[in-house]
């Protein structure tokens, strides 16, 4: 069994006039997720907010063991990387039809992360530019797959840097919203006692090298990890709305054993 010690923080940087950031934490689901909202005014605030409260909602409304199969079932993902697809479907069609209603939200969209732990593995999946990180053995890798611009022209023209100019480059290739389906990257992957995953936005990854980010969670609580990297991204020009979860993954063998120390230790056994 998981057992997931997680924090989360959001911070408007020293730059923008608002959050357009949004974030879950639900540890009784196991699921986590940020959203960067993008649009005039405040689309981008409403955009990220309807997908994480759209998630939520569906996770909460659809039981792991409901039949879930639709005419976008993935054969070649677990019933549990499914129900995440699906809940992302019914996100991005939230925020979709929010803009066709109302003239003001028009052309709104948002970025979308997510982290669901399930049994003895986790599923990560994105859509847009806001990075997932696992810290596995002290070696940091991006679980996530950029849809971007520069991304893209790496992968197919990895030998010319001048296809596109500065600002186009960052531009992203899939959003939540922006049209009524979308295309999440997904990966499934067992995890282990000491792991831990960082999901953000785009306001921390591009002020923080992986390794910087690896070195602060290594070195500090959830909490205080949250509270570190999003003053290391601020003091660096902070350009950007900045949103940071940190989990810890204990074993229930781990808590297990903490909690009969803890108790040893409290009744003078130990």
């Amino acid at each position: 069994m998981i057992v997931i010690a997680s924090a989360g923080l959001s911070d408007i940087g020293r730059k923008r006039h608002s959050n357009q950031d949004a974030f879950l934490m639900d540890d009784a689901h196991g699921l986590y997720v940020v959203a960067d909202g993008m649009g005039g005014h405040q689309a981008g605030e409403v955009a990220s907010q309807i997908v994480v409260d759209a998630i939520h909602q569906y996770y909460v409304a659809s039981p792991p063991d409901a039949d879930q199969e639709t005419t976008r079932h993935d054969p070649s993902l677990s019933p549990d990387a499914n129900r995440l697809r699906e809940a992302i479907h019914y996100a991005n069609q939230k925020v979709y039809q929010a803009a066709a209603d109302n003239k003001a939200y028009q052309g709104m969209g948002s970025t979308l992360a997510a982290v669901h732990f399930s049994r003895n593995t986790f599923i990560a999946a994105n859509v847009g530019d806001s990075p997932i990180y696992l810290i596995h053995e002290n070696a940091i890798e991006t679980l996530s797959v950029p849809h971007t611009l520069m991304a893209e022209q790496q992968e197919f023209h990895p030998e010319d840097q001048t296809l596109f100019s500065p600002d186009l480059r960052h531009m992203l290739t899939r959003g939540m919203g922006v049209e009524d389906t979308v295309q999440p990257d997904i990966c499934e992957s067992p995890c282990f006692g000491g792991d831990r995953l960082v999901v953000c936005s785009d306001g921390l990854s591009g002020k923080v090298t992986p390794e910087e980010i690896r070195a602060v969670v290594a070195a500090h609580s959830a909490p205080d990890a949250c509270q570190k990297l999003i003053e290391m991204a601020n003091q660096r020009g902070g350009d950007d709305n900045i949103t940071a979860l940190v989990l810890h993954v204990h074993t229930a063998n781990t808590l297990f054993q903490r909690l009969s120390h803890w108790f040893g230790r409290m009744t003078g056994n130990n």
